[in-house]
């Protein structure tokens, strides 16, 4: 006999399929706040594959597996796809997509801007970038 590990979540009918043909699961039922991070974890998984994926074919079946990992996360967190969809257009019309192959790697702006506190108040997001100064010995 041999054993693999899993340590993850896989669509529902692959537990069937593994069933019928005779394959021993170890299995745990997980409560809502351990199957929402087991589903966070696939997401991970997911993106992480779309990342390697270069054939069209592939790059496709990566994305809908992160949509359906999406949609799972959504119902777990008793919402519905429409709302969320309502909410993402209403943010796409306030902010835009993300369709322009450009990267911000920092912005300035002067100390008393009143967007500094905005970013200070974010800083796990926005780090301030500090520069060593020399010193004049």
């Amino acid at each position: 006999m041999k054993t693999f590990t899993f340590d993850k979540i896989i669509r529902d009918d692959i537990y069937e399929k593994l069933e019928k043909k005779c394959v021993t699961i170890n299995k745990e039922k997980l409560s809502p706040q351990a199957f929402r991070s087991a589903l966070l974890d696939k997401l991970q998984e997911e993106v992480g594959e779309l990342r390697e994926a270069v054939i069209k074919d592939d790059v496709q079946e990566e994305i809908a597996d992160v949509l359906e990992v999406l949609r799972s996360l959504v119902t777990v967190a008793g919402l519905d796809w429409e709302e969320v969809e309502t909410f993402r257009k209403a943010k796409r019309e306030r902010k835009g997509s993300f369709t322009t192959p450009i990267r911000i790697a920092h912005i300035t702006l002067d100390d008393d801007h009143p967007d500094v506190a905005y970013f200070v108040r974010k800083k796990h997001h926005y780090p301030e970038v500090t520069t060593a100064t020399p010193s004049r010995d």
